[in-house]
């Protein structure tokens, strides 16, 4: 098999951008979290929303802010509340595709953690490139396609599967390590520079010696 993945919209990421708004919404000194996508059980976003208990025991001042929208946004909000996390986890809703690249930026670090439920899986992991386009360390699962966007312990952490501790202590490093967390932002940067920019995926699949025919 020969696996060609999607690209980046490198530009679109990497370029700076006012996030000043996400500051007077959520504070101007939090350490930021930030997770995207579709609020279901396989995205894992409840493994971070436990973590969170043991990250602000260390870092009080973390939040999460979770983007998207799905079927599990009131149990997630039930997590939330449980834990009395509610001054630390916060539901952003869907963000336009122009908003989006802001909440990269505000991020400290991007995080969600998938695994793998009644035959669904994360296929790949854009989402971290994405983060790592913006210069931003990311932690994600050994879930699926996830491994294939994230270098363990350069460009970010990877850690298992349902696990709450793992995911809890691999935040809190990045944050307790201010030069992990800038190296690790910029190897993401280089590795979708290197190999996810849309020029390098265009060669790939040019140079791909397997054509199909219609």
């Amino acid at each position: 098999l020969s696996i060609v993945h999607a690209g980046v919209n490198y530009d679109r990421f990497a370029a700076p951008v006012d996030f000043n708004f996400l500051k007077s919404k959520y504070g101007d000194n939090k350490k930021a979290i930030v997770g995207v996508g579709a609020l279901k059980g396989r995205k894992g976003f409840d493994i971070v929303i436990r973590a969170m208990k043991e990250v602000c025991l260390e870092v009080p001042d973390a939040i999460y802010v979770i983007i998207g929208s799905g079927t599990d946004k009131n149990s997630l909000k039930s997590v939330v509340k449980d834990l009395k996390l509610e001054n630390n986890v916060f539901f952003a809703g869907r963000v336009s595709d122009d908003q989006l690249p802001a909440y990269f930026h505000f991020a400290d670090v991007y995080c969600h953690t998938p695994r793998y439920t009644e035959g669904a899986f994360e296929g790949f992991g854009i989402v971290y490139l994405e983060a790592g386009a913006a210069g931003k360390p990311v932690v994600g699962s050994r879930s699926g396609g996830v491994p294939d966007a994230i270098i363990d312990g350069k460009t970010g952490i990877l850690v298992d599967e349902n696990d709450v501790g793992g995911t809890a202590k691999a935040l809190i490093k990045i944050f307790k390590d201010n030069e992990l967390a800038k190296k690790m932002g910029e190897n993401g940067n280089k590795f979708v520079v290197k190999k996810f920019n849309w020029n390098s995926i265009a060669k790939k699949f040019i140079e791909n010696p397997f054509h199909i025919r219609s």
